[in-house]
């Protein structure tokens, strides 16, 4: 039994960590023009996130020195490679006069923005109001947009940003069927890795339970049909909720622990009970979540 244990927890270490995010996460697509018209080839974009007073409260420095220390912090390690191609730091890509309480610079964890046909994505950490910085290569120009809010937070948003002459841009909410999140190509592949790679890991891990508590090990099918059903269900919830972000993974994770302990149960043929069934669905959908939810945290140089 021992060593059936050791290869299920080194199989668990093998999952590929740069694929660890299995939750679904917010993202973000904004449809670039210039001066309406669409732009051709490769270009780079930051989301700039407000860098208020509650952020500087905490160094003891003047505004100034905290915020030239931020953004060499950010230009030592931070994961901006979409500008950093380019030769641009993100100080050139920060709005650095105070506009109101706000300096605007680039969200660290908004990861994306290598930009191409008109076409900008996001995703993981989108502030729910934002500024979008846009590097175009053939004017040799940064354009820095208005201040806009993320219009669905629930899952995906869809803005527009028209760039003007002066460097300005003006973005605003795109038209989007919250439906062509879930079955897009591209919401599909992510559903299906999602999905492969949560299914490693809790598997495992009920595999491991399973033989530590000498129970029948094919009791692990339950946790196989019960992902295959919740978790693509809980993409499509997230996509047309009205609900924050969090406060709709908390009410779908309730909903998901309760409906996995049942067909867990129910697939045991009898050796699991239900509340023994719910705890385990509860169990596995907290390791797998906050594997998937912190480890990308830890991918990225600081």
């Amino acid at each position: 039994m021992q060593k059936t244990v050791f290869i299920l927890l080194f199989s668990l270490l093998l999952v590929p960590l740069t694929y660890a995010d299995m939750g679904p996460k917010p993202s973000l697509e904004v449809s670039v023009s210039f001066e309406g018209k669409p732009i051709d080839g490769l270009f780079a974009a930051a989301v700039l996130y407000c860098f208020g007073p509650e952020q500087r409260s905490i160094y003891p420095y003047p505004d100034e020195e905290i915020l030239e220390n931020k953004l060499v912090e950010m230009q030592d390690g931070s994961d901006l490679g979409q500008i950093k191609k380019y030769g641009l730091t993100p100080k050139q890509m920060a709005i650095l006069e105070k506009d109101g309480n706000c300096y605007w610079i680039p969200a660290e964890y908004s990861w994306g923005g290598d930009c191409s046909n008109s076409k900008c994505n996001f995703g993981y950490g989108i502030p729910d109001s934002f500024r979008l910085a846009v590097y175009l290569p053939s004017r040799q120009k940064v354009f820095f947009t208005n201040e806009a809010p993320r219009t669905n937070k629930g899952l995906d948003t869809y803005l527009q940003a028209d760039l003007k002459q002066d460097g300005t841009g003006v973005l605003s909410e795109s038209p989007s069927n919250p439906f062509n999140t879930v079955f897009s190509a591209r919401r599909f592949f992510a559903i299906a890795l999602a999905l492969v790679i949560t299914l490693i890991i809790e598997c495992a891990l009920a595999l491991i339970y399973f033989a530590i508590r000498r129970k029948n090990l094919r009791n692990v099918k339950g946790v196989v049909a019960a992902n295959v059903v919740s978790l693509p269900s809980l993409w499509i919830f997230l996509a047309i909720t009205p609900l924050g972000f969090l406060n709709s993974i908390a009410i779908a994770e309730i909903g998901i622990v309760f409906l996995e302990g049942a067909i867990i149960r129910k697939l045991s043929n009898g050796d699991l009970s239900l509340p023994h069934a719910t705890i385990l669905s509860a169990v596995l959908n907290a390791c797998s979540f906050l594997f998937g939810t912190i480890m990308p945290l830890f991918m990225v140089g600081y």
